[in-house]
C-alpha cells in the first residue's frame, strides 16, 4: 500500500471543493425550499465577485466562502439572494466570464435593484490594451517585467494566469473583454439606463441606474427585442404602406419605433407612453432624424395621423374602451388605420400568476367585436405562432393576434358602449383597485355583465373581474392554513341547509364535501389576492359560495369588501361593507330613526313599480278579491333568507298553515297567498288541502302591488314585499329576521301565540307615520346609490363612485 501526502494547496482545493458541492445541494436537492426563500437586502450596496477584498458599507458576494463573503453564490443567480439593493458593484470579475454569462450577471443585476438603483462595473479597456499591444517590444525582458507595454497588454486580454497547474477552473483567466462601446451594448441589452463609461490608465468604469420597471421588455437595440416583438413590427413596416405620420400608442422603451423608421416608409413617428422612465430610456437609445418620443397620456394628444400602431397594450388595461375609442378620434377620416395585437385567449390562456400585469387576454371573436363596439371595421385578423419567431401567420391560432382595422362610424349613444361618458367626478390622487367576482350578476342593458359595464364609466375606481383559472396558485399545503371557522362561515348556509333536509349521516358528508371545497377555495382566493393586492373586493350578493370564500380570504388579508345587490326601494342599488338583506348595515334601533329631524323639504317617496304577473304553470288569471284580507307573499323555500335567517319557517306548507290556524278564529278576514314566481316547488297538493276554505285564496294571476294596495295588512317570512308594503303604509307582520323589523315600521313575531295576539289588536297601531318617513327617507337618501342595473344611466355611475369612494375611505380609516 503507498500512502501519498496530500500538499496544503490540494488540501484547499479539495475544501473548495466540497463547498461548492454542498452548495449545488443546497440549491438542487433542496430546491422546494426555494419557494419560501425569501430574498434581502434591500436598499443596500453589493460587491459581487469580491474575493478576499473587503470594502467598508458593502455586502460581500463571491462564489466561493471566504471570510467575510455574506453570499455565497454565482453572479448570475445574485436575484436569487437580493432584491431592492441600492448598487451592485464589480471590480475586475466581468472579464472572467464567458460573455454568455456576462450578460446573465447584468440582468441578474438589473433585477437585483431597486427602481433607481445603480449598477457600477470596472474592466480592462480593451481599446487601452490594444494600444499597448500594438506598440509593444516582444522580448523576454519586456515579457517578465509587469509594466511593460507587452505583459500589460497580454493581462488586458488573457488575465495575469497567476493559477498553479492544478488550479481548476482557471480563475485568473479572461474569458472576454470589453470597451466603452461594448459595455455599453451589455448594459444596455439588460436594461439599464443613463449609461457613463470612463477610461483611465486602462481600467475602463462603467455606471448605469435601473430606469425602467420590470414588465417591460428594456433593450438598447432593436435587433435584441424578442423575436415576436420585431416581427410585429416588421409586419406593421409591411402592411401600413407609405404614411406621413404614424403614433405609436405604449411605444415602451421605443425599439418599435425605431423598426418602423428603418424598415418603413414613414416620415414622422410620435411614440407615446405613459411611464416617463421609459421614455427617457427611448430618448437615450433609439432617437433619431423623425423619430420623437414624448411622455404623456392618449387623452393629451392633440396631432392626428393616418397610421396608429399600438402593440401589446390593450391586454394591460382594465377599461381598454376609452383607450380605442381615442384612438379612433386621433385617426384622420381618410385612409388612415389601426394595427394592434393581444395575446389570444384561445392558444395563450390567461392566468394572473403567469401573467402579473395583464388584466385578461381575448378570443379572436372578442377582440374583433371590441374593435368593432369602439369604431373599427377590421380588414384582418393574423396572428403569431411563437414567442421568439418573426413570422405572421394568416390565420388566427398563434400566441398573439394582430389586427389591420379601419375606422367607420361610432356605435348609436343609446348602445351598451354608448354609455362612456365624462363623469365630473373629482379625481383621487390614486385609482381605488378593486376586483368582482360576479358569477351570477346581473347584465346591464341585457348585453354585458354589470360589472364590465361600470368599468367603463367609473372614474376614480379601477374594476376588474376575479379569474375563474386560479388553479395556477393552488398548493395542497396552504390548505391547511385555513381556519375551520373561516370555512364554517364560508358554508354557513349549506350547514344551515343540509342539516334540516337530510339524514344526519347523509348531512354530516355533504357538510364534511363543502368543507373540502371552501377550504380549497378559500387558499386559492388567498394566493390569488396576494398577487393582486386589491385595495378594494365588491361581491354580487355575497352569500354563494365562491363570495363567501373570497370574502373569507378577504378578510384573512385585511382586504374591505363592499356587498351589491338589487335596491331595497324602487330604482335603487344596494352597496354595503357588511351584507345584503338582513346582514345589511341598516340600523335596527328605532331611537336612531327617531333621533332624525324632520325636514318639510323633504322628497316625496319613491314611487312602487308594479311587478309584472306571473307567467308559466304559476300564472293563473286575475280573480276578485274580498274586501277585508290579509297578504301573505309565499317566499323561495332553499333561499339563504329562509335557510339562515327564518327559524320559525322553513317551508311554505308552514307558512300557510301557521296562517291560517292564527287568522280563521277572526271570520272577518281572509288570508290571500301569492307563490314566488321563480320557486321551482309544485304547490297544488297545497292548494288541493285548502280548496273547500272560503277564507283561503290563492291569488297567483293578481300584481303584488295591487295585492298589497288592497290588503288591511301584510305577514311576510322576511321578502322585500314587506318592505314595499311598509312603504305604502300598511300594517307589516314578520315571521323571520327581516331587517326592516322595528317597532312603528314592521312589527315581528317570535311564534304563533305572539301572532294570534297581534292579530286581535288594532293593525292601524303597528304604524308610525312620522318613524315610517324618517326611515324610508333614510334609506332613500342616505343608504341606496341611486339607479340599478338593469338600465344604467350617468346620475347611477356616479351615486354608485361617490357611494364606493365614501365606504373604501370610511374602511381605511378603520383598519
Amino acid at each position: 500500500m503507498i500512502s501519498v501526502k496530500a500538499s496544503g494547496r490540494a488540501k484547499k482545493l479539495l475544501k473548495e471543493r466540497v463547498a461548492f458541492f454542498l452548495q449545488r445541494i443546497t440549491r438542487y436537492l433542496l430546491k422546494p425550499d426555494w419557494d419560501n426563500f425569501q430574498p434581502g437586502y434591500a436598499d443596500r450596496r453589493i460587491y459581487v465577485g469580491c474575493g478576499k477584498k473587503r470594502l467598508g458599507g458593502y455586502v460581500h458576494c463571491d462564489v466561493r466562502s471566504l471570510p467575510g463573503v455574506e453570499i455565497v453564490c454565482q453572479a448570475w443567480d445574485l436575484d436569487r439572494y437580493v432584491q431592492g439593493a441600492q448598487e451592485v458593484y464589480s471590480r475586475h470579475m466581468l472579464e472572467h466570464l464567458q460573455f454568455a454569462k456576462v450578460e446573465e450577471f447584468l440582468s441578474a443585476a438589473y433585477r437585483s435593484l431597486k427602481m433607481g438603483g445603480s449598477v457600477k462595473v470596472i474592466v480592462p479597456d480593451m481599446d487601452y490594451h490594444i494600444n499597448q499591444w500594438q506598440a509593444a517590444v516582444w522580448r523576454s525582458k519586456q515579457l517578465n517585467n509587469n509594466r511593460s507595454n507587452a505583459r500589460h497588454a497580454c493581462a488586458g486580454f488573457w488575465g495575469w494566469q497567476g493559477e498553479k497547474p492544478d488550479d481548476a477552473p482557471f480563475w485568473d483567466t479572461h474569458k472576454s473583454g470589453f470597451n466603452a462601446a461594448s459595455l455599453r451594448y451589455f448594459l444596455g441589452k439588460a436594461g439599464f439606463s443613463k449609461i457613463v463609461t470612463n477610461a483611465q490608465d486602462g481600467h475602463l468604469t462603467a455606471t448605469a441606474i435601473k430606469f425602467v420597471g420590470c414588465g417591460r421588455q428594456v433593450v438598447a437595440h432593436q435587433d435584441d427585442a424578442r423575436g415576436d416583438h420585431q416581427g410585429r413590427y416588421l409586419w406593421a413596416a409591411r402592411e401600413m404602406g407609405k404614411r406621413k405620420r404614424v403614433l405609436d400608442l405604449a411605444c415602451g422603451v421605443g425599439y418599435g419605433s425605431a423598426i418602423l423608421r428603418e424598415h418603413g416608409d414613414v416620415e414622422y413617428i410620435l411614440g407615446v407612453d405613459l411611464d416617463h422612465q421609459a421614455i427617457e430610456h427611448a430618448r437615450e437609445f433609439f432617437a433619431a432624424e423623425g423619430v420623437e418620443f414624448r411622455c404623456g397620456d392618449i387623452a393629451k394628444i392633440t396631432e392626428t395621423a393616418d397610421a396608429i400602431i399600438s402593440f401589446e397594450t390593450i391586454e394591460h388595461l382594465v377599461a381598454p374602451k376609452p383607450f380605442l375609442r381615442r384612438s379612433r378620434e386621433l385617426l384622420d377620416e381618410t385612409d388612415s388605420m389601426l394595427l394592434v395585437s393581444t395575446p389570444n385567449q384561445l392558444s395563450m390562456p390567461f392566468i394572473p400568476e403567469r401573467y402579473p400585469f395583464h388584466q385578461r387576454h381575448y378570443t379572436p371573436d372578442e377582440f374583433r367585436s371590441l374593435l368593432a363596439e369602439c369604431g373599427f371595421k377590421v380588414l384582418d385578423i393574423c396572428s403569431q405562432p411563437d414567442r421568439f419567431d418573426e413570422r405572421v401567420e394568416n390565420n388566427e391560432e398563434g400566441l398573439f393576434l394582430l389586427a389591420k382595422a379601419v375606422p367607420q362610424p361610432f356605435l348609436p349613444e343609446n348602445d351598451l358602449l354608448g354609455v362612456q361618458k365624462e363623469i365630473p367626478c373629482p379625481r383621487m390622487k390614486n385609482k381605488i383597485d378593486a376586483i368582482t367576482a360576479y358569477g351570477k350578476a346581473p347584465t346591464a342593458y341585457g348585453k354585458a355583465p354589470y360589472f364590465e359595464v361600470a368599468a367603463q364609466n367609473l372614474q376614480t375606481v379601477s374594476l376588474e373581474r376575479i379569474r375563474k383559472d386560479l388553479g395556477a396558485s393552488f398548493r395542497l399545503r396552504d390548505v391547511f392554513d385555513v381556519g375551520l371557522k373561516q370555512v364554517d362561515e364560508a358554508i354557513s348556509y349549506y350547514m344551515a341547509k343540509y342539516k334540516e333536509d337530510h339524514h344526519y349521516l347523509m348531512a354530516t358528508l355533504k357538510i364534511l364535501n363543502f368543507r373540502m371545497k371552501a377550504a380549497i377555495k378559500i387558499s386559492k382566493f388567498i394566493n390569488y389576492l396576494k398577487i393582486r393586492n386589491p385595495d378594494l373586493i365588491i361581491l354580487w350578493n355575497g352569500l354563494r359560495l365562491n363570495e363567501q370564500c373570497v370574502s373569507q380570504a378577504a378578510k384573512k388579508l385585511n382586504i374591505p369588501v363592499l356587498y351589491m345587490e338589487n335596491g331595497l326601494l324602487p330604482n335603487t342599488t344596494t352597496l354595503d361593507p357588511r351584507g345584503v338583506n338582513y346582514l345589511n348595515s341598516v340600523p335596527r334601533e328605532k331611537s336612531f330613526f327617531e333621533s332624525i329631524q324632520e325636514q318639510e323639504d323633504r322628497a316625496e317617496f319613491p314611487e312602487l313599480v308594479p311587478r309584472a304577473p306571473l307567467e308559466g304553470k304559476k300564472a293563473g288569471n286575475e280573480i276578485e278579491l274580498p274586501s277585508q284580507y290579509i297578504f301573505v307573499p309565499f317566499q323561495v323555500e332553499d333561499d339563504s333568507q329562509i335557510v339562515l335567517f327564518s327559524p320559525l319557517v322553513k317551508k311554505m306548507d308552514e307558512l300557510v298553515d301557521i296562517t291560517v290556524e292564527c287568522v280563521e278564529p277572526n271570520q272577518s278576514l281572509a288570508l290571500v297567498f301569492k307563490e314566488h314566481p321563480t320557486s321551482p316547488i309544485d304547490y297544488t297538493q297545497l292548494r288541493e288541502r285548502y280548496r273547500g276554505n272560503d277564507y283561503v285564496i290563492f291569488a297567483n294571476g293578481n300584481s303584488t302591488q295591487s295585492l298589497i294596495d288592497g290588503a288591511r295588512a301584510v305577514i311576510t317570512i322576511n321578502s322585500t314585499v314587506g318592505l314595499e308594503a311598509a312603504l305604502l303604509g300598511k300594517p307589516v307582520i314578520t315571521l323571520g329576521q327581516a331587517f326592516y323589523s322595528i317597532p312603528g315600521i314592521a312589527h315581528h313575531v317570535e311564534n304563533k301565540s305572539e301572532l294570534k295576539n297581534i292579530l286581535d289588536c288594532d293593525l292601524k297601531s303597528l304604524v308610525d307615520d312620522s318613524l315610517r318617513s324618517k326611515f324610508f327617507h333614510y334609506l332613500h337618501s342616505e343608504y341606496s346609490v341611486q339607479g340599478m342595473w338593469r338600465k344604467p344611466t350617468i346620475e347611477h355611475w356616479k351615486s354608485l363612485e361617490q357611494k364606493i369612494v365614501e365606504l373604501y375611505e370610511s374602511a381605511s380609516s378603520q383598519s
